[in-house]
């Protein structure tokens, strides 16, 4: 799912487990809002959801690879019925370890022949 596919009235729940009603082309205090989400539990919080990447759904971050503000799971109201849930990444990012480290050992052994 890409962040293009949102429509507005959907639900979004971001790492942190904070859920956002997702809001498009919007105005408040006549300033234009593209894309938007107010928190469910909270109507003061609102999230700007311009700062995420399209393809990923994850939050445009220079401090770190993956964050709590990613866009983790996305329901249709009012049923919550879940229709997207990012995949673990900690799984991918093992095997992907576990991999390289087969390759080293490998290059050992060849390394060692010579």
């Amino acid at each position: 799912m890409k962040k293009s596919d949102l429509k507005s009235g959907m639900i979004v729940e971001l790492g942190n487990g904070k859920r956002f009603l997702i809001l498009k082309d919007i105005y408040h205090n006549n300033y234009p809002l593209n894309f938007i989400g107010i928190s469910i539990k909270d109507d003061t919080t609102w999230l700007n959801f311009d700062n995420y990447y399209d393809e990923t759904m994850m939050r445009k971050s220079l401090l770190k690879l993956e964050s709590d503000l990613d866009i983790a799971r996305v329901y249709v109201s009012p049923a919550m019925k879940l229709i997207w849930e990012r995949e673990d990444k900690s799984l991918e990012l093992k095997e992907f370890e576990n991999k390289l480290n087969e390759l080293a050992d490998d290059f050992k052994k060849l390394a060692n022949r010579w």
